[in-house]
């Protein structure tokens, strides 16, 4: 069995050069509270899950394939920081992994059923002495665990952008609010919901009470 670490962490030198080169996109918290989910993002994050169609260009649901490619870039590579830091103790300014998303349903946008598009998530697996480990995105939750191959997502995009050598790619929008497993339909009611293990909903560790009050709506306002 695989075991997986995730590392998560920046240091003031990170955030700087990040500042000058994304201050626009890097997200403050996302809360909810009774009745709706409120964001508070750079981006205009939706205030509620009915205002997420606005806030998007695309709905889609889809299957990954198992294609998956990492890329990630450390602030050393970037910056002459004086020393050569230990391979746990780099830093990352940024990391995404890029995987085929077949369309099995659109919601929004002018996609097609049957599509395949370049999806790039905000992680990335490496080889950190020998254990496949997680490495986040700038500003992304560790909620945000790897999607499977073969499982049926929900996603929310804006319009694709071309990314490095890989050419047009999606980004999903709002980390984790922006990417929601499938369930079935009979889960939409049960109130045991509420006490499914994160790694039923395909997240990772962390506190994910106002996720699956989010997903809820979710599921009710675009799964059913």
């Amino acid at each position: 069995m695989k075991r997986w670490i995730l590392v998560h962490f920046l240091c003031p030198a990170a955030l700087y050069v990040l500042f000058l080169s994304f201050s626009e996109s890097l997200p403050i918290s996302a809360v909810l509270s009774t009745g709706k989910v409120e964001y508070y993002y750079r981006l205009g994050i939706p205030e509620t899950v009915e205002e997420m169609p606005e806030k998007c260009i695309f709905i889609v649901k889809g299957k990954f394939l198992d294609d998956a490619e990492g890329t990630i870039t450390y602030l050393d590579e970037v910056a002459d920081l004086g020393y050569i830091p230990a391979p746990e103790k780099r830093t990352v300014l940024s990391a995404h992994t890029l995987t085929t998303l077949e369309i099995t349903e659109v919601i929004q946008g002018n996609l097609q059923v049957g599509d395949q598009i370049q999806v790039a998530e905000p992680y990335c697996v490496v080889d950190l002495y020998g254990v496949d480990t997680i490495k986040m995105d700038v500003g992304t939750p560790i909620l945000y665990a790897p999607s499977k191959p073969g499982e049926e997502y929900l996603f929310f995009f804006d319009e694709p952008s071309d990314y490095k050598e890989y050419g047009e790619t999606y980004f999903p929008l709002w980390r984790e609010y922006g990417r929601y497993l499938v369930l079935p339909t009979s889960l939409f009611s049960d109130p045991d919901m509420d006490g499914m293990a994160n790694e039923e909903l395909n997240l990772g560790e962390g506190d994910a009470t106002d996720y699956k009050k989010a997903y809820r709506q979710v599921m009710n306002r675009f799964m059913k």
